[in-house]
């Protein structure tokens, strides 16, 4: 397969996520804050999946803007009762090289 390559081909503007929000609230947690997330009683998502898709979208977040998350499957008591869920922390930004 042979590939050509072409210069000034504009971007579809349908589709660009650029500018997308987050459902998550990373880009309003400052070093040291936390969130802790639940899978919703209607869903069926593992916790172990969940845990996956918030800390992917949190690396990718970190990434383009320097900050660093970690995320770990944790039970808490909320309210009286015992739930297991993920509790994801913003840690310290990331050094420059």
């Amino acid at each position: 397969m042979v590939f050509t390559i072409e210069k000034n081909v504009p971007l579809p503007a349908e589709g660009l996520e650029l500018n997308r929000s987050s459902k998550y609230c990373f880009h309003e947690m400052e070093v040291g804050d936390s969130f802790f997330a639940s899978p919703d009683a209607d869903e069926e998502t593992d916790v172990t999946v969940m845990r996956n898709r918030i800390y992917n979208a949190a690396r990718a977040h970190g990434i383009k803007l320097g900050k660093k998350f970690y995320a770990k499957i944790v039970k808490e008591n909320r309210n009286g009762v015992e739930e297991t869920g993920v509790r994801i922390w913003r840690l310290e930004d990331t050094k420059a090289k």
